[in-house]
């Protein structure tokens, strides 16, 4: 393989979602806010506040599994704006789950990939795995680079579907 490492493959639709999503945070922050003013009591405060941090914790589940994915020889990386949100050496790869996956108001089934630590790792990373689809993104060069490194370290690849698990030696 003639490829030049780090390589950083991006997904489509990331920036315009991520937007949104942190106005709508941001919203009931400012809703919280503006209770008070209004003549509202703690309890309104408290509820928009709540809101809030669960939309957070959503945009930041967003945020990992659509960031950018640098991969190099030494590891898989997620990354947003040049800062690491999580890192898994390849020696660390115990297996990579790789399964279809339909939500409501898709078109058509995503294809969904985990990349699963060995539980001796020994890094305790939240979340601990890595993932990512195929939703609006050709994933064709990703796919041909880690297979690449599949071959390379050995790691063992499960096709689930329909109940059924295969397991082969690329995805």
């Amino acid at each position: 393989m003639n490829e030049q490492f780090p390589e950083t493959f991006k997904f489509k639709g990331f920036w315009p979602a991520f937007i949104i999503m942190s106005l709508f945070v941001s919203l009931w922050v400012f809703i919280a806010i503006t209770v008070p003013m209004q003549g509202g009591g703690l309890g309104g405060i408290i509820f928009c506040l709540g809101v809030a941090a669960l939309l957070s914790l959503i945009v930041w589940i967003f945020l990992v599994g659509k960031s950018d994915i640098v991969i190099d020889e030494n590891s898989i990386t997620r990354v947003f704006l040049g800062k690491r949100l999580q890192s898994m050496a390849w020696t660390d790869v115990e297996r990579i789950v790789v399964f279809p996956m339909r939500a409501p108001g898709m078109s058509r089934a995503m294809t969904s990939y985990n990349i699963i630590p060995s539980a001796s790792s020994g890094k305790v990373n939240f979340p601990r795995k890595i993932y990512f689809g195929d939703q609006k993104t050709d994933l064709t060069d990703l796919i041909k680079v880690m297979n690449f490194f599949i071959a390379r370290h050995n790691i063992t690849v499960e096709h689930k579907s329909d109940g059924r698990t295969t397991v082969t030696n690329s995805l």
